[in-house]
């Protein structure tokens, strides 16, 4: 039992504390490996991987496969 109380304060501390802020958000498309590599390497606190209207049409299939991939 002394566990489970254990388990669940730790969990409770955790759930208590927030989450630091996101200061930068990066949208890299996502049909580009060496892009995606820059990306990854910036340091921003998000990468967000677009594959609407960064790739052209003709890509799409190639970026969900490099993006599938990079993931």
């Amino acid at each position: 039992m002394s566990w489970w109380r254990n388990a669940t304060a730790r969990l409770s501390c955790a759930a208590a504390r927030k989450p630091d802020p996101l200061r930068s958000l990066l949208f890299v498309p996502g049909d580009d490996e060496k892009k995606l590599a820059k990306g990854l390497a910036s340091g921003a606190d998000a990468l967000l991987i677009d594959l609407e209207d960064s790739v052209a049409l003709s890509r799409k299939p190639q970026g969900r496969e490099i993006t599938h991939h990079f993931i």
